[in-house]
């Protein structure tokens, strides 16, 4: 199930169909796509999860310091 961004509008956005790998807090590996309904992680999570979180920040360049 597609959960909807609060800060991005995946309708028809160009990552749509993009798998992101993500490394959870213990080492587990998830993967993150994009639909044109939101995201959805593939952990056992039923809400947004702070897996699809940290992909949201990666896109919108949140955490990355300027060189």
């Amino acid at each position: 199930m597609a959960h909807p961004s609060d800060v991005i509008n995946t309708r028809q956005h160009p990552f749509v169909g993009v798998t992101w790998p993500v490394t959870g807090s213990r080492g587990d590996q998830y993967r993150v796509r994009m639909y044109d309904s939101g995201f959805d992680c593939d952990c056992i999570a039923y809400r947004k999860c702070k897996h699809i979180k940290s992909v949201e920040d990666k896109i919108l360049g949140k955490g990355i310091d300027d060189e």
